[in-house]
């Protein structure tokens, strides 16, 4: 699998609302001080962090996406977001 990299717009959009999603956690681990990637339309945000931690990502590596088209939710539903 390619691991997808961060994907801002011409704008920078996305850089700025990473950092205010990081700024409102409330965990300890999740995105701190680790890794962020905010990705535009990838299949399953799961698959992207599986991959991204067996390329050795820290521990708490944030992974956003825009779009997901392939997600999967508890009990192997689907997933698919936005709606």
């Amino acid at each position: 699998m390619t691991i997808p990299t961060s994907s801002p717009d011409d704008q920078g959009v996305p850089d700025a609302l990473l950092a205010a999603l990081i700024k409102r956690l409330t965990t300890t681990t999740f995105g701190r001080p680790a890794e962020s990637r905010w990705l535009g339309q990838v299949d399953s945000t799961n698959l992207i962090a599986r991959a991204v931690a067996r390329a050795g990502a820290p521990e708490g590596t944030l992974i956003v996406a825009e779009e997901q088209l392939a997600g999967r939710g508890r009990l192997g539903r689907r997933w698919q977001a936005p709606y």
